[in-house]
């Protein structure tokens, strides 16, 4: 929905109860990204080792666009197929390998 829109088709009043509502049921996107990383989450643990899952916490499977500082140009690309190793072999190190 447009601003606009939302400003003729709602008024002060309501749009405070939404966020209002909003903090106690949180809705859309970023709500369905806290439940997978919460799946997930739960999933590696109980495959992983106890001293890997102790490591491990929600948000680090939680999906995240922006960036927490700024990034080079260098810093902006795909991963390489080193970095996605590196990746693959930490979760299988976690899980007691392959």
């Amino acid at each position: 929905m447009s601003v606009a829109r939302a400003k003729a088709e709602i008024n002060a009043r309501e749009f405070a109860q939404w966020k209002a509502f909003y903090r106690i049921e949180p809705f859309g996107e970023r709500r369905q990204d806290l439940r997978i990383a919460l799946m997930t989450y739960h999933l590696v643990c109980a495959q992983a080792t106890s001293e890997c899952a102790e490591k491990l916490k929600v948000s680090d499977f939680m999906l995240d666009f922006a960036p927490k500082e700024p990034v080079s140009e260098e810093q902006t690309g795909e991963q390489t197929d080193e970095q996605i190793a590196a990746i693959v072999n930490n979760i299988a190190a976690c899980l007691g390998g392959f």
